[in-house]
């Protein structure tokens, strides 16, 4: 399954060159499988997508092949200066996905199958799929996942050739290959590639850095909030002087934009925005989405936007989403909707709204009201629906109504209707239900 496959992704058919791969894969994971029921299952796979989403797009790996391959993933590049975006991508996954997943799932951290996670380098070749898409074959995956079978749990290994590029950044030590060896006796390995792991992350602001938004970005996930504004402000002095001296202010106020969304809270926005002013730029829509997005309340909130249309700014679609996010109840989330007619909401906005409804009477009449729109619903609006829903009878129709759309309930559904049953025949009724159909009793909540 490709997550973002760009048909237009590298060279034409047959070109080969460098190509670096990072392979993840999840220990033990088809054990942990057969252990959860098929709608478990899918309920896993699918958070899977959306918890590596954010982090590609915010280290701006959205131009990888990212492949799932049964077992985790493959991303591939061949840009020598995405390596340290890729390394980013690999150290979060490395100390974050157990509890992510954990959170979008609701599965105990335990019954999440941690990571083996290795980065090889390798010359591919570019070939052209049925479907038109580009691919790399070739050593780099091979590499790549040999590499990871040597891993320690949750640990990162990287080849000499990857580590070139981040030797200044990360603590990294040779391992020895050998002992390796003996601890995994079925390990296959066609040649020595040189591994080293990584111990430690400790990110050095150089100006020559491509991208120390991916730094920023990293160090704010890994909670290590002030050495991230530190890194932010150190490279918002260069940007200073490189907005001085350039020749294309639109490429360097993307610079500024890409700094500023990595940022990890809002106390360092303001400082940064005066930067930008001071070296002559003028922030565009999408400096101030990030703004208003990353603001500390709705008050700040709304001094950006009114800033911006000051500025002649129009809001657009994003800007629109973002106040429907952050409007502080019910009543004003549906008064931008009204500002500008719902063509600017799409189906994440209208998840965030059913997360806003006071009463089940107001979300039944939004519940109505996309459906004319033609709005598909989904999981997460059902169990919005489910939750405010008053009484049992109504949430039952409710589960009824997903299971004829093709959305099968899982055992937080269920867990939200046994909390509405009022005597112990019906209760018995839905553990009946949860067991035809594999859904564990034991773990309702």
């Amino acid at each position: 399954m490709d997550l973002i496959n760009n048909p237009n992704y590298s060279k034409v058919e047959g070109w080969v060159g460098a190509v670096y791969c990072l392979s993840i894969d999840m220990i033990q994971s088809t054990e942990a499988a057969l252990k959860r029921s098929s709608q478990e299952q899918n309920t896993f796979n699918s958070f899977l997508v959306k918890q590596i989403g954010p982090h590609i797009r915010k280290l701006a790996l959205e131009d990888a092949i990212v492949q799932f391959t049964g077992d985790g993933w493959l991303v591939m590049t061949d840009k020598e200066r995405k390596i340290p975006a890729l390394i980013c991508f690999a150290w979060i996954m490395a100390k974050l996905f157990q509890k992510e997943m954990a959170e979008l799932t609701g599965f105990e951290i335990d019954k999440i199958s941690p990571l083996r996670l290795a980065i090889s380098s390798g010359f591919d070749m570019s070939v052209q799929m049925p479907d038109g898409s580009m691919h790399w074959v070739g050593d780099s995956a091979r590499r790549s996942v040999r590499a990871a079978a040597c891993c320690h749990v949750n640990e990162v290994l990287v080849d000499y050739n990857v580590m070139q590029g981040v030797i200044n950044d990360f603590e990294i030590e040779g391992i020895d290959f050998e002992q390796r060896r003996l601890e995994k006796p079925g390990l296959k390995w066609e040649e020595n590639l040189n591994l080293q792991t990584i111990h430690k992350f400790n990110p050095q602001f150089r100006n020559e850095l491509h991208a120390p938004e991916w730094f920023v970005y990293t160090l704010s996930m890994m909670g290590r909030i002030e050495e991230a504004i530190q890194l932010a402000q150190q490279a918002a002095e260069t940007l200073v002087e490189r907005s001085k001296q350039a020749s294309d202010p639109k490429e360097v106020l993307k610079k500024w934009n890409l700094l500023m969304a990595s940022a990890p809270d809002h106390s360092i926005l303001s400082t940064l925005m005066d930067k930008i002013k001071k070296s002559d730029l003028v922030p565009n829509i999408y400096t101030y989405n990030i703004l208003i997005q990353k603001a500390e309340n709705h008050e700040s909130a709304m001094t950006w936007l009114g800033e911006m249309k000051s500025k002649g700014i129009h809001p657009n679609t994003s800007t629109y989403q973002i106040l429907v996010e952050i409007a502080p109840n019910y009543a004003e989330a549906v008064r931008y909707i009204d500002e500008v007619g719902e063509k600017y909401l799409n189906a994440a906005s209208y998840n965030i709204l059913f997360q806003k409804v006071p009463n089940f009477e107001e979300a039944r009449k939004l519940f109505n009201r996309i459906g004319k729109k033609g709005i598909a619903t989904n999981f997460s609006i059902y169990h919005q629906m489910i939750k405010i829903t008053p009484d049992y009878q109504s949430a039952r129709e409710l589960l009824n109504e997903m299971e004829l759309k093709g959305i099968p309930p899982n055992v937080v559904t269920y867990s939200m209707l046994l909390k509405k049953v009022s005597n112990y025949e019906e209760v018995s009724i839905l553990m009946d239900e949860m067991e035809a159909k594999g859904i564990p009793s034991d773990v309702v909540f």
